[in-house]
């Protein structure tokens, strides 16, 4: 999984890829939330089963 950003300010955006969906952060299984668009662009919003965080996932 890649992770990128373009500003301190913005949300940060996971890339999706053909493993399994992954936290960023801690590594734990995401439990996916809703798909909507944000910036233009779908997002898949997901949540963390471990850390609880919000992760954003997009296409690449």
């Amino acid at each position: 999984m890649q992770h990128s950003k373009t500003q301190s300010d913005s949300p940060i955006y996971f890339i999706i890829s053909d493993q399994p969906d992954t936290c960023g952060y801690c590594g734990a299984r995401l439990e996916f939330v809703e798909s909507k668009e944000m910036e233009g662009e779908e997002v898949f919003v997901n949540e963390c089963l471990c850390c609880k965080r919000e992760i954003l996932m997009v296409e690449n």
